[in-house]
């Protein structure tokens, strides 16, 4: 590949995509993630009613903007080595059916029931492949936010015990609600998401620009060189790899 096409093709690949959003479910079994996708697309296009066994995918368009999302099956708590497989695999399969890095990964957490130890290790046990992606891009959406009732979402964090605390400090204390009934779509507070996922995907788009800066400049600089001056650049390095392993000491044999 020529230096000046790896440049264009490296600038266009890490140009962050603001014409679509796309969101990946994910959460425990119950936990409401297949009620809040069909309430952020205000279409009941995911079948609620029992449990997702199969990561699948569905767009719309929401309030002018293109909306992606992949619903996953949720993870069990008290964990076997068969269950815990399949929901691996399947969320795997899911986030193969992204078309474009996902701006956030929603982890659905029901306002009605506690987030404690088990659900903590339930959770590690089925993301840990995936943490360098996950938790720079992850939100936590509380659902079936109309049961808070007159409480306020900040009186309710307060009264939370266990690790819920610690999850949002993972999450860079990034959170959201969201009423998921049955019959109505709250458009205000989707809206309100989908603006809290730009923000976020704003900060990364930020600092993922920093690097491709960096990146940009040292293969500008290249370019400058000749062909054979880049020839003779690689050969160095290679015998400098070379006498780097020789010198380095050998194990027994």
């Amino acid at each position: 590949m020529e230096p000046e096409f790896f440049t264009l093709f490296l600038a266009a690949a890490l140009e962050p995509n603001r014409s679509s959003v796309v969101l990946v479910l994910l959460g425990g079994r119950g936990s409401g993630k297949t009620r809040a996708g069909n309430t952020i697309l205000g279409t009941r296009v995911f079948q609620e009613g029992r449990p997702t066994t199969q990561s699948s995918c569905r767009m719309t368009s929401v309030l002018g903007r293109e909306v992606t999302v992949v619903d996953t099956p949720g993870w069990p708590i008290v964990q076997s080595d068969a269950s815990s497989n399949k929901v691996f695999q399947e969320i795997c399969q899911g986030l193969a059916l992204c078309q474009s890095e996902p701006h956030a990964y929603l982890l659905a957490l029901p306002i009605t029931s506690s987030f404690g130890y088990e659900e903590w290790q339930a959770m590690e046990a089925h993301l840990w492949s995936f943490q360098a992606t996950v938790w720079p891009r992850a939100m936590v959406l509380f659902t079936h936010a109309d049961q808070l009732g007159a409480l306020s979402i900040q009186e309710h964090l307060g009264r939370q015990q266990g690790v819920l605390q610690p999850l949002l400090e993972r999450c860079g204390y990034r959170y959201h609600i969201l009423a998921c009934s049955s019959s109505s779509f709250p458009l205000t507070q989707v809206q309100e998401l989908l603006v809290n996922v730009y923000n976020m995907s704003e900060v990364n788009a930020r600092a993922t620009q920093e690097i491709r800066r960096g990146m940009l400049c040292w293969l500008r600089a290249g370019e400058k060189r000749s062909g054979k001056e880049m020839m003779r650049h690689h050969a160095r390095r290679i015998v400098e790899g070379v006498m780097e392993m020789s010198a380095m000491p050998r194990g027994k044999e």
